[in-house]
């Protein structure tokens, strides 16, 4: 759960954020700068800054380093504090301490309610698409596992009955001999009466 909390607060987890940093050619010195205000150092690959700035997921909420942040965003001219709130989906209207505020509290733990209102509504899109898919692919598993589950009690069980002699051979026999592979086997007797019978017809058939 805590893992899956890191992954949603990283900013390439917010659709919109992440085109907007993935695909963004116009000033790689934005980029820069950006990288160089997160993590006090430049990469000299451009697709290296992005992806180090996708996968930062906040810096807290320590007064301290806030402060920090802060003091260096005071020393950003206004043009870029609007080019960097543009880059990363939020509102770029009114002062420089707006801009600064608004950059701040969304750097320091990104949600998307800081988020301009178009890119929250992409975000539920991506998020309840993921989930869907995630629920898909569970469903999926459960479906082919129940299905190998199936076909191997009916193999283990047809085999059985080819081995042994009918005469002396109990349903008791094979719930006794399927309970070693087959855990819980005994509570199905209904389902298991089903796959001798079925088992019984096919080799009455050869």
């Amino acid at each position: 759960m805590e893992k899956k909390k890191r992954l949603k607060n990283q900013l390439q987890s917010f659709p919109e954020v992440y085109q907007s940093i993935k695909h963004f050619h116009k000033n790689n010195k934005l980029i820069e700068s950006f990288h160089q205000f997160l993590f006090d150092k430049k990469e000299a690959n451009i697709s290296k800054s992005k992806s180090n700035i996708l996968k930062f997921s906040g810096f807290g909420k320590d007064p301290k380093i806030i402060s920090s942040f802060q003091s260096k965003l005071n020393n950003w001219k206004i043009i870029d504090l609007r080019n960097l709130s543009q880059l990363i989906q939020l509102k770029k209207i009114g002062s420089k301490k707006d801009i600064i505020s608004r950059i701040i509290q969304f750097l320091s733990n990104p949600q998307e309610k800081y988020l301009k209102s178009k890119s929250r509504k992409s975000i539920q899109q991506f998020w309840n698409k993921n989930e869907n898919k995630e629920n898909e692919s569970t469903n999926h598993k459960k479906r082919k596992s129940k299905s190998i589950n199936h076909n191997s009690r009916t193999k283990t069980i047809f085999n059985m009955i080819s081995s042994c002699d009918l005469d002396k051979l109990t349903v008791r026999d094979i719930l006794n001999r399927l309970s070693i592979e087959f855990p819980n086997i005994s509570e199905k007797r209904g389902y298991v009466d089903q796959l001798i019978i079925k088992a019984l017809k096919v080799i009455a058939q050869k």
